[in-house]
C-alpha cells in the first residue's frame, strides 16, 4: 500500500474586509507500523516528549494538543541553550510536524499540563 498518512490543514481568516485562506493536503508512505498516542504530563522543567518505542531517530510525524485550560506549552530542542520552535496555548495544538533529528522537549510557562500526542514512524 502507498499514502497510508494522509495529512491535511485548512485556515481560513475574515476580518473587517480582509480575508485571507490556505488549505493543504499531504500524501505520505509509510514502511512500517509504529504509532504511538499517550497523554503526557508537562512542567515548568524542559522533559523530553514522550514518543513510546519510536525513536526521534525516526525522524517521526508527531501532533501535540495542549489539554490544559491555563498553561502554555513550548515545544523545544534538547540543547543547553534551547530554541523554542513553538508554543501551544491552551486547548490548542501545533502540528503535524516531522521531528528531523532532533529530541524534542515539552516545557509550560508555569505550573503543570497534560499534552496529548499521536507519534506516526515513517
Amino acid at each position: 500500500m502507498a499514502n497510508e498518512l494522509e495529512i491535511t490543514g485548512i485556515i481560513k481568516y475574515n476580518k473587517g474586509g480582509v480575508k485571507a485562506s490556505l488549505s493543504l493536503s499531504s500524501l505520505i508512505d509509510i514502511g512500517g507500523s509504529n504509532v504511538y498516542e499517550g497523554v503526557q504530563s508537562v512542567e515548568n522543567s524542559p522533559d523530553p516528549i514522550e514518543l513510546g518505542s519510536i525513536l526521534s531517530s525516526d525522524e517521526p510525524y508527531v501532533i501535540i494538543e495542549n489539554l490544559s485550560d491555563t498553561a502554555t506549552v513550548s515545544v523545544q530542542n534538547s540543547a543547553d541553550t534551547p530554541v523554542v520552535f513553538c508554543t501551544i496555548p491552551p486547548r490548542a495544538f501545533a502540528g503535524p510536524m516531522q521531528i528531523t533529528g532532533n529530541v524534542l522537549n515539552l516545557a509550560t510557562d508555569s505550573g503543570t499540563a497534560s499534552v496529548r500526542i499521536i507519534a506516526i514512524s515513517p
